[in-house]
C-alpha cells in the first residue's frame, strides 16, 4: 500500500514547476521553429540535391522537435488550469 501511495505523488508536479516548464518550453519552442524555418530555407535555395536533402532532414527534425514542445507545453497548462 505504501508503494502506491509513493507512486501517488511522483505523478504530482507542482503547479510552480509546471508554470517553469511552461515558461522556459515556450522560449525553446520558439527557437526549434526558427531553426526549422532556417533549414527549408536553406533547402529551398540549395541547387545540389543532396544538400537539399539533408537540410530537408533536418528542417523535419526540429519541426517534430517543435511540435512535441508544443504538445507538452498544451498539457502542462492543461494541468496547470485544473
Amino acid at each position: 500500500d505504501s508503494f502506491f501511495e509513493t507512486y501517488e505523488q511522483l505523478d504530482e508536479i507542482s503547479k510552480t514547476t509546471l508554470a517553469s516548464y511552461a515558461k522556459k518550453a515556450t522560449r525553446s519552442a520558439a527557437v526549434h521553429r526558427k531553426i526549422a524555418a532556417d533549414f527549408e530555407h536553406m533547402a529551398d535555395k540549395s541547387r545540389k540535391p543532396s544538400m537539399k536533402a539533408s537540410a530537408t532532414s533536418l528542417s523535419d527534425k526540429w519541426k517534430d522537435k517543435y511540435r512535441n514542445r508544443l504538445k507538452n507545453i498544451d498539457k502542462a497548462v492543461d494541468r496547470l488550469s485544473k
